[in-house]
């Protein structure tokens, strides 16, 4: 069982600042856990990964929910745990079904955000504006939510767009989902959804290039960033997000770059200091 789902593009947080007062938009928490489709039947439901992976038997209170009357609705969601950390989702849903009642024990049960519905009892209704496709959703998550309060419905905000957003950040949270009330759900990446998401720079090396691929087969690839320890390269990840003039420059006198401080955005550092996201933004010229 398929279903393509709809994906959000990236913005900057100038333009959540510039829709700060249009009422066309509105934002929501981005949560960082395991995208899920929910398909409520009429014995028990199917909780599907965007790998395709069935996780329904790692919950059983989302799986045994049934609602006949909303025989083949199917929901969109983000599972996470009661911590909000992305490693304690993986391990409710990224594991065997023992491991996840274990877990959950341990941490909770796992919640699902309900944020959007593609079909509703068998009628498909992605082609409804978002505000009429959310009306059918509070009518079924708000009796999903009776029978079990882990599942919950996104919570929207359509003013004070900047100041939720840095309250999110401020708490934690990796940015928000802005949303256009008049959008239809069409699968793939388009405008109907956008995320702008906390971001962070680092000052690395340059240690080197890839060889570039396709349309950048003549060009690079991706920088190769590090640090230098008692003169000794120091390898932590790569990262592209170069514009094709900058791509152009690097190919042209690769040797001329080697060692110069770059700056680059992402969301957090990994385990070796490796960026999440990483992106690359400027040379430092001044470092």
């Amino acid at each position: 069982m398929r279903t393509d789902l709809m994906l959000a593009n990236s913005q900057s947080l100038d333009f959540l600042k510039s829709i700060e007062y249009d009422s066309r938009y509105v934002v929501t928490e981005k949560f960082d856990g395991f995208r899920e489709t929910l398909y409520l039947g009429p014995w028990s439901n199917l909780l599907i990964s965007r790998g395709e992976k069935e996780h329904q038997e790692n919950v059983p209170h989302i799986r045994d929910v049934v609602l006949p009357e909303f025989g083949g609705t199917i929901l969109d969601c983000e599972g996470i745990a009661p911590t909000r950390l992305i490693r304690d989702t993986k391990s409710i849903l990224g594991c065997k079904p023992e491991h996840a009642y274990e877990a959950q024990k341990r941490l909770g049960k796992l919640e699902l955000v309900v944020f959007d519905i593609l079909q509703y009892k068998r009628e498909n209704i992605r082609g409804l504006p978002f505000l009429e496709r959310r009306r059918l959703l509070h009518e079924v998550v708000g009796r999903l939510h009776e029978a079990t309060p882990e599942i919950h419905l996104e919570v929207l905000r359509r003013g004070e767009k900047l100041r939720f957003y840095e309250e999110v950040v401020a708490n934690g949270g990796e940015g928000v989902m802005i949303k256009d009330t008049q959008g239809l759900y069409i699968p793939g990446r388009g405008n109907a959804w956008l995320k702008v998401k906390k971001e962070s720079t680092w000052d690395y090396q340059i240690l080197g290039f890839t060889k570039g691929k396709g349309k950048y087969v003549d060009v690079i690839g991706a920088i190769v960033y590090g640090y230098y320890e008692n003169g000794v390269p120091v390898v932590v990840g790569k990262t592209s997000g170069m514009t094709d003039e900058w791509r152009a420059i690097f190919a042209a006198h690769p040797e001329a770059f080697i060692g110069k401080t770059i700056e680059i955005g992402g969301q957090e550092t990994l385990k070796g200091k490796a960026i999440r996201f990483p992106r690359f933004i400027q040379v430092r010229e001044d470092k």
